[in-house]
């Protein structure tokens, strides 16, 4: 499966989808006007992806800021993953996030629930 890689810019994230360095992050700020078009590519890999997952699969995300559109496409990231988990793959999905933005960690925990996906949160100083 070939590595999907975006470079971040002001308003989108850096994205890595590499299976075999077993790689899997989105990292930066997602404010763009289209976030559809942007997400749309990512969550079609990440359902390929699902065909023949890694024995262990950990998705990192690290966004600054997050508007509530690509939230949506967020989730619709959650979903796919939470497809593989569902069919017993070792799923866990990895999230950064400033120790003083409680509404994102609420969020996210709230995220958590909905997918039924293990996380990992990590506070960022």
């Amino acid at each position: 499966m070939e590595r999907f890689y975006i470079a971040k810019t002001q308003t989108s994230p850096e994205v890595i989808l590499d299976k075999d360095q077993n790689k899997f992050s989105i990292i930066g700020v997602s404010l763009m006007e289209n976030p559809f078009k942007f997400y749309d590519p990512i969550v079609q890999w990440i359902e390929r992806y699902g065909e023949q997952p890694n024995e262990k699969t950990v998705f990192t995300f690290r966004l600054l800021y997050i508007n509530s559109a690509s939230m949506i496409n967020i989730s619709r990231i959650l979903k796919a993953l939470s497809n593989i988990y569902s069919k017993g793959h070792d799923v866990l999905v990895r999230w950064y996030y400033d120790e003083r933005d409680t509404a994102i960690r609420e969020h996210v925990q709230d995220l958590e629930e909905l997918y039924g996906l293990p996380f990992e949160m990590v506070i960022i100083k």
